[in-house]
Parts: structure tokens; C-alpha cells; sequence
């Protein structure tokens, strides 16, 4: 299985506002994954993100330690198709709010939520902390979020330069960046940034594998057909590599 971004935009205001919306150049694309990363300031509020048709599920909710900026990660596994508005509503109204959007084609089986962590802080080093990601194949994301004149540079996840950013829409201090990975990983997404007081919130998805009853459907009968001949290298940890080879 492979994730490749396919359209990606951002919004930004800094009014006080109840929603804020985003509508990418390009349609969505029907069954891929869409990742939204949403800010905003003032007190902690609930974030609701849809896109029209489907209300999204909410990741950790992040707040910096002083409680005056807030960021979460919403996602749908399996997009609706089409010329797609994504609008972030809040419980309420809230200033210096932002929206990102990330849409990841991929071939093979369905994505499902790998791993997410978030943090806060007050250094010049922006993490997430770690996410213990577990699949073979997959996308990790980073958002960040603060209250002052700060603006992320070299984003990363677990170590390595991320594939794609987008910094601060609407001059409202926040980023969110991607990654994919080709092998299990415990690391953070991070950025570097002047001391200020962030947060961060790391999410990542992966590759669902073959369903379960058909690859043991599948190993069953090649345990038949073989016989004891090649018992040894028919277990299942041999199949589902080989499943995955064949997927990507």
C-alpha cells in the first residue's frame, strides 16, 4: 500500500468566528483518507469538522500550557468524492482560528488510525512526543499551534524532513506537515520554532492489510494445496509479507 497527497489546502481568520472553511482546488477522490488539522485560540472549546455529508472523528485534543491555543487532528478513512467544502465549527466562537486539509490517495487495502500523540511546550524544539506507529506502509502528520509571532522550519517525523508543509494561513501561527513511512517507527513529528508556548499534535495512519478471514482462508489453502511439503514456510507472518509485497 502506498499514500500519495493528493489535494491539500488551508484557511485562516482572525475574527471571532463559529465555523471556518476550506475547499481545495481539485475534487476529492471517493475511499481516500482526509486528515484536517484545526486551531484555534481563546478558552478550550469543541471542535466539530465535516465535509457537507460526513462529520469527522476527532483526534487528541491539544492545548498549550498557558490554555490559550488549541489544536486537534479530525479525519475521515474513507472520503466522500466530489467538489468537497471541509468546515471546522466550534461550540464557541473563538478568535485566530485556522484549517488544514490533507487528502492521501493509496492503493490497496483501507487505512486505519495507526498511532497519535500530542504535547505542549515552551522551548524552540516543537514535538509531539513519540507515536508508536506499527504499520508497514503508511502517512504520519504534525500540527502545530501557539499564540505569538512564530512560524515552524524544519518540520520532520521521526527524524527525517517531511514530505510536504504548509505554514501559518492567515498570519495565525500554525502548521501542519506529512510524512509517509514504509516501516514500523516510534518518533515525533517535530519543527523548530523561537522559544514560545506550542502545542503539537502527531497522528498517523496505516495500511488495514488483508482482511483476516481471507488470509487465513487464503493460508489454509496453500497449506492444503502444498501439502507438508513447504508447512514450515506457510505461517502467517510469510503470508501477510507476502500480501503486502504484492500491494505496494
Amino acid at each position: 500500500m502506498s499514500f500519495t497527497l493528493g489535494i491539500s489546502g488551508s484557511a485562516g481568520g482572525s475574527a471571532s468566528t463559529l465555523t471556518q472553511a476550506v475547499n481545495p482546488t481539485g475534487d476529492a477522490t471517493a475511499g481516500s483518507l482526509i486528515a484536517v488539522f484545526v486551531k484555534h485560540e481563546s478558552a478550550p472549546t469543541t471542535i466539530t469538522v465535516d465535509d457537507g455529508t460526513t462529520t469527522f472523528t476527532p483526534g487528541t485534543y491539544q492545548s498549550n500550557s498557558s490554555n490559550d491555543s488549541h489544536g486537534q487532528w479530525h479525519y475521515h478513512l474513507s472520503a466522500n468524492g466530489g467538489d468537497k467544502t471541509y468546515t471546522a465549527t466550534f461550540a464557541a466562537a473563538r478568535d485566530f482560528t485556522s484549517i488544514f486539509v490533507f487528502e492521501f490517495t493509496f492503493t490497496g487495502a483501507a487505512a486505519v488510525l495507526d498511532a497519535q500523540s500530542t504535547a505542549n511546550g515552551t522551548s524552540a524544539n516543537v514535538s509531539s512526543g513519540s507515536m508508536a506507529a506499527t504499520g508497514d506502509s503508511g502517512v504520519a502528520l504534525g500540527g502545530y499551534i501557539e499564540i505569538t509571532i512564530n512560524t515552524t522550519s524544519s518540520e520532520q517525523v521521526n527524524g527525517v524532513a517531511a514530505d510536504g508543509v504548509i505554514r501559518s494561513p492567515g498570519g495565525n501561527w500554525s502548521s501542519a506537515w506529512h510524512k509517509t513511512y514504509a516501516a514500523p517507527f516510534t518518533g515525533a513529528a517535530t519543527g523548530t520554532i523561537s522559544s514560545s508556548v506550542w502545542a503539537c499534535c502527531g497522528i498517523a495512519f496505516k495500511d488495514s492489510g488483508p482482511p483476516a478471514t481471507a488470509l487465513r482462508s487464503f493460508l489454509n489453502w496453500l497449506r492444503r494445496y502444498f501439502g507438508g511439503r513447504y508447512r514450515g514456510n506457510f505461517n502467517e507472518t510469510n503470508i501477510k509479507t507476502w500480501f503486502r509485497q504484492c500491494l505496494t
